[in-house]
Protein backbone atom coordinates (compact mmCIF):
# COMPACT_ATOMS: atom_id res chain seq x y z
CA UNK A 1 0.00 0.00 0.00
CA UNK A 2 1.23 3.46 -0.84
CA UNK A 3 1.08 6.25 1.67
CA UNK A 4 -1.12 9.24 0.86
CA UNK A 5 1.96 11.34 0.12
CA UNK A 6 3.40 8.69 -2.21
CA UNK A 7 0.06 8.51 -4.01
CA UNK A 8 -0.04 12.31 -4.48
CA UNK A 9 3.57 12.27 -5.69
CA UNK A 10 2.66 9.66 -8.33
CA UNK A 11 -0.31 11.79 -9.42
CA UNK A 12 1.96 14.81 -9.76
CA UNK A 13 4.49 12.86 -11.84
CA UNK A 14 1.74 11.74 -14.21
CA UNK A 15 0.52 15.31 -14.74
CA UNK A 16 3.45 16.55 -16.86
CA UNK A 17 1.56 16.45 -20.17
CA UNK A 18 -1.94 17.34 -18.94
CA UNK A 19 -1.90 19.07 -15.57
CA UNK A 20 -4.88 18.88 -13.25
CA UNK A 21 -7.02 21.96 -12.87
CA UNK A 22 -7.91 23.34 -9.43
CA UNK A 23 -11.04 21.21 -9.02
CA UNK A 24 -9.21 18.01 -9.95
CA UNK A 25 -6.48 18.79 -7.39
CA UNK A 26 -9.15 19.39 -4.73
CA UNK A 27 -10.55 15.93 -5.44
CA UNK A 28 -7.07 14.34 -5.36
CA UNK A 29 -6.22 16.04 -2.07
CA UNK A 30 -9.50 14.93 -0.47
CA UNK A 31 -8.78 11.37 -1.61
CA UNK A 32 -5.28 11.57 -0.11
CA UNK A 33 -6.73 12.81 3.18
CA UNK A 34 -9.11 9.85 3.27
CA UNK A 35 -6.21 7.49 2.52
CA UNK A 36 -4.21 9.02 5.36
CA UNK A 37 -7.14 8.65 7.75
CA UNK A 38 -7.58 4.98 6.81
CA UNK A 39 -3.86 4.36 7.33
CA UNK A 40 -3.88 6.02 10.77
CA UNK A 41 -7.01 4.14 11.87
CA UNK A 42 -5.58 0.83 10.64
CA UNK A 43 -2.20 1.40 12.31
CA UNK A 44 -3.84 2.23 15.63
CA UNK A 45 -6.28 -0.67 15.45
CA UNK A 46 -3.49 -3.08 14.46
CA UNK A 47 -1.55 -2.05 17.57
CA UNK A 48 -4.38 -3.24 19.82
CA UNK A 49 -5.28 -6.75 20.86
CA UNK A 50 -7.96 -8.05 18.51
CA UNK A 51 -11.25 -7.94 20.39
CA UNK A 52 -14.73 -6.81 19.33
CA UNK A 53 -14.41 -3.79 21.65
CA UNK A 54 -11.21 -2.63 19.96
CA UNK A 55 -12.55 -2.62 16.38
CA UNK A 56 -13.98 0.90 16.64
CA UNK A 57 -11.15 2.35 18.72
CA UNK A 58 -9.08 3.27 15.66
CA UNK A 59 -11.82 5.59 14.42
CA UNK A 60 -12.21 7.03 17.92
CA UNK A 61 -8.45 7.60 18.17
CA UNK A 62 -8.42 9.40 14.83
CA UNK A 63 -11.34 11.63 15.75
CA UNK A 64 -9.81 12.56 19.10
CA UNK A 65 -6.32 13.30 17.74
CA UNK A 66 -6.65 14.38 14.11
CA UNK A 67 -10.22 15.44 13.41
CA UNK A 68 -9.87 18.84 15.04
Amino acid sequence: MKTAVEWLEKILQCQKDKPFDYDEWCIAIEHAKEMEKEQIVKAYTDSLEFTPENISKGEQYYNENYNL
